[in-house]
């Protein structure tokens, strides 16, 4: 399958389940900024599939929905969803290994160059940055994504600002209230302690 394949079956696909979001929290519309404006690593430079992503990023970023067929071919005359019995993630997984085949080609290539001059300190430097690159580019752990679902963290975060910290309703007892964040719907609470140590009393404060 060619490169071409690969990026315009991976946006027919992000067209067709409406998964735009989830192409962003994956990182695959991740752009560098060029004399020109951006560019898209994943995607070959100067390719319609680039500018498609572009418009697609820009649309999202606007609006926080995926672009419709119907808006894309409104500005992309001629433009259609390629065949595919793939789910999306399969394309989001064939983009990332190409770029990660690229990225250590192009790494193992001026490692190659650094060592046929005698640089072993550079090609060592250089292969310790392919790597790096790779890592926080390609290779995401899902639990060290600090940017994933940022309008709900900052939806959370406005919430349990306003409510003092609290995302349920007070105890009425700070250490309690600190610790727990407040009473949570669909929580069972039980108070154990031993006989004569407070706990109607406790359970009469709360209430």
């Amino acid at each position: 399958m060619s490169k071409q394949d690969i990026e315009l079956s991976a946006i027919s696909e992000i067209i067709r389940s409406d998964g735009m979001a989830e192409a962003v929290k994956q990182i695959l519309t991740h752009r560098v900024k060029t004399k020109d404006g951006f560019r898209y690593p994943f995607f070959k430079e100067g390719s319609i599939a680039e500018r498609l992503i572009d418009f697609m990023y820009n649309h999202y970023d606007k609006y926080r929905t995926t672009p419709s067929l119907e808006t894309m071919q409104k500005h992309f005359k001629g433009f259609e969803l390629q065949e595919s019995t793939e789910p999306l993630g399969y394309w989001f997984d064939q983009l990332r290994e190409r770029r990660k085949f690229n990225m250590i080609l192009e790494a193992v290539q001026k490692v190659g160059q650094e060592l046929q001059a005698k640089n072993v300190l550079n090609a060592e430097m250089t292969l310790k940055r392919a790597v790096s690159q790779i890592q926080a580019e390609v290779n995401i752990a899902k639990d060290m994504i600090w940017n994933l679902d940022v309008e709900s963290r900052i939806s959370r975060y406005l919430e349990k600002k306003e409510s003092l910290g609290l995302i349920g309703l007070p105890f009425g007892i700070e250490p309690l209230d600190k610790a727990t964040g407040g009473i949570q719907p669909s929580q069972l609470i039980t108070i154990t302690a031993m006989p004569k140590t407070g706990k109607q009393g406790l359970q009469l404060l709360v209430a």
